[in-house]
């Protein structure tokens, strides 16, 4: 049964790793010349590629009712990959390390969240043990002969209480390892700077992502990142699915830290997660990409829904407004005109944060 497009509110579940938008704006800020290898970071299903430009779905549900991405006829190219097409694996620290209060290792939100909300459900303290057993993770990928491994850097793991000071030790050295490991095997290591695990101090001192303060500790936390490990690492991820971190960390309060907030504390932290991305984009774009010629960018995430009625215009629009208010939420903002979505600007007056004119031309 396909979801249909009565979407009173962003929060669908039906959601899957979407391609960021394929436009002049992705091009310019995934780097200054065309990518000269194909790059899979997510992707949950394989969907025909559709240009990236504002009011597309509308324009797929009105033309073509007969294309649907969740046809199974339709889900694959039968066609020879490239040559230099990257295959692999990825992971999430929270969800594969372990060793949570382990060699220094500070706790994260979700290590809170797991022990306060989720008391039913098998602990996570151990996880896959990946901190533990890194040698037989390595073993796997050489068995499944991958060409990159993305995996997230656990904050707290290097820095227990968020602030960039000293290092943990044991947590940089696991990192390094890792690195180097992947480099020796020739992997390429495609690295999320931040997969919902902030550190739990961060959360209790600012009232986590909330509070704007935490962009320039995000900003500082990167850039030591960029710093220690980017001679080895070329392809960078800032943020996994920012509508996840908002809508369901501070709304529904189904994701960790847990809470359910008003729709003005919702947008503000979606608004923070944007700035802290182009913060840190810039930051990369001008103080390290020029020596490590890498590339950085975000995850977004989206869900996909199908007018009940084809040939209604209402459905139609309905549709676009569902899909504008999760993906466009974030993406017409980064990949497009730097403001939010014309569809948001006028539903969500009172709980829209605003863009400064500066702030526009920079996202």
């Amino acid at each position: 049964m396909k979801p249909g497009c009565a979407a009173g509110s962003p929060g669908n579940e039906w959601v899957s790793s979407s391609a960021d938008a394929r436009n002049a704006r992705y091009r310019e800020t995934m780097s200054s010349g065309a990518l000269r290898r194909s790059v899979i970071l997510s992707a949950f299903v394989l969907l025909r590629a559709v240009a990236g430009y504002s009011g597309d779905g509308r324009a797929i549900w009105s033309n073509n009712t007969h294309f649907s991405p969740v046809n199974e006829s339709q889900l694959f190219l039968y066609d020879t990959f490239p040559e230099n097409f990257f295959w692999g694996v990825g992971t999430a620290a929270f969800q594969v390390e372990g060793s949570w209060n382990t060699d220094g290792k500070g706790p994260s939100i979700w290590d809170q969240f797991t022990q306060t909300h989720l008391k039913n459900v098998n602990s996570t303290n151990s996880s896959s043990d990946s901190y533990i057993f890194l040698d037989k993770d390595l073993l796997a990928l050489d068995f499944i002969g991958v060409s990159f491994y993305h995996f997230s850097i656990s904050w707290p793991r290097l820095f227990p209480d968020g602030i960039v000071a000293v290092a943990n030790a044991k947590g940089l050295q696991y990192y390094n390892a890792l690195l180097d490991a992947l480099v020796l095997r020739n992997i390429e290591p495609i690295v999320t700077l931040y997969h919902w695990d902030l550190p739990l101090a961060l959360q209790e001192k600012y009232g986590g992502w909330k509070n704007e303060t935490i962009i320039d500790i995000f900003n500082d936390y990167a850039t030591y990142c960029f710093q220690t490990f980017g001679d080895r690492v070329k392809y960078w991820i800032t943020i996994h699915n920012p509508y996840l971190v908002a809508w369901h960390g501070y709304g529904t309060g189904t994701h960790a830290p847990g809470e359910k907030g008003e729709a003005a504390a919702v947008y503000a932290v979606g608004h923070h997660l944007i700035k802290a991305h182009s913060k840190v984009w810039h930051n990369y774009n001008i103080n390290f990409r020029p020596r490590q010629k890498g590339w950085l960018s975000i995850t977004l995430g989206s869900h996909w829904v199908e007018p009940n009625r084809p040939e209604s215009m209402e459905d139609i629009l309905k549709c676009q407004q569902s899909v504008v208010s999760v993906l466009g939420w974030f993406a017409n903002p980064i990949h497009g005109d730097g403001d939010y979505p014309e569809l948001m600007r006028k539903q969500l007056l009172s709980a829209l944060p605003l863009f400064s004119e500066a702030e526009k031309k920079e996202q």
